[in-house]
């Protein structure tokens, strides 16, 4: 049976590791500090700015969210108003009442009665203004004139459409910049963290492993172990609705083992790791959850978990 301690791997383990250790820190009276003053000194710094950090994160993809929800009806009218405009030209060719030539003013080949792609925000707009630009130069040239929608109609959703996706696309790199700036406090965070453990360790040095490790914990350490074969499972639901989440990736970090949650929601992970865990979940559109485990050697635990939307 071997151990190590495990140091955090994402910016919420690193955050939890210093929140505790300041929280366990000011708890105590000075003579009782595990921490040396110069450590707790700058654990009090980077554990304030570091926590900023995190804030903006989480305010960020609040609005991130927010602007999404606020956009996905204006995407969904302007994917519906392409999707008429252009149906109602090959009508208008159908009955002979537009050439076949006219495609060419919405850069489409003459041939082409295939309705665009519209699956991406770029393609959405792209495919508005062609048509805003290409109807007028059609029209102008002596064009039938298309109704269903009208023009003015079209345009309409259009701007609206485009000032949604533009608050989205600007909420998305607010919170790029967020991220980034978090991520570049890593190596600082980590080697405070390193230090901070090192000393908590030093200090409990003199008791037995399992009681040094006891005390330790409490200051956020966190130890692996690898002993007998051990099960995590449970089930994966939608912060929201409450319903079971399919395909989302769920995993041990420290661990290559992972697996994908079938159609009711349920995982099950096979480790031979024990100790501090931390189980992973994570799908495109959902925040990142990590949940902190306490797992015994050989032993099996249920962890339900639920994701929150972007």
């Amino acid at each position: 049976m071997s151990s190590s301690r495990i140091l955090p791997k994402s910016n919420i383990s690193r955050q939890k590791a210093m929140n505790t250790a300041k929280t366990k820190k000011d708890s105590l009276p000075s003579a009782k500090n595990a921490m040396t003053p110069t450590t707790s000194t700058r654990l009090d710094t980077d554990n304030a700015s570091y926590n900023a950090l995190m804030d903006a994160v989480t305010a960020a993809e609040q609005v991130q969210r927010e602007a999404g929800e606020a956009a996905d009806p204006w995407r969904l009218l302007l994917h519906d108003n392409i999707g008429s405009y252009f149906k109602g030209l090959n009508i208008g060719i159908v009955i002979k009442e537009i050439p076949n030539s006219a495609r060419s003013f919405y850069k489409l080949p003459i041939g082409n009665k295939k309705l665009p792609v519209t699956n991406t925000d770029a393609q959405l707009l792209d495919w508005g203004q062609k048509i805003i630009t290409g109807d007028a130069k059609r029209v102008l040239d002596g064009g039938y004139v298309i109704t269903l929608p009208t023009i003015a109609s079209f345009t309409a959703v259009f701007n609206s459409t485009k000032t949604a996706i533009t608050a989205f696309s600007n909420a998305k790199t607010a919170l790029t910049d967020a991220q980034t700036a978090v991520n570049a406090k890593e190596a600082e965070m980590n080697s405070l963290i390193l230090r901070m453990w090192n000393e908590i360790e030093t200090t409990y040095s003199e008791l037995d492993p399992p009681a040094k490790r006891s005390a330790a914990r409490q200051w956020g350490v966190k130890y692996l172990f690898i002993g007998n074969p051990a099960i995590v499972s449970g089930i994966i639901t939608n912060s929201i609705t409450g319903l079971p989440m399919a395909r989302v990736t769920v995993k041990l970090m420290g661990s290559n083992n992972k697996v994908l949650t079938d159609d009711n929601g349920y995982f099950e992970l096979n480790t031979s790791l024990y100790g501090d865990l931390e189980l992973l979940a994570k799908i495109t559109g959902y925040t990142d959850n990590i949940t902190d485990i306490l797992m015994e050697n050989g032993g099996t635990m249920v962890v339900d978990v639920m994701m929150v939307h972007k």
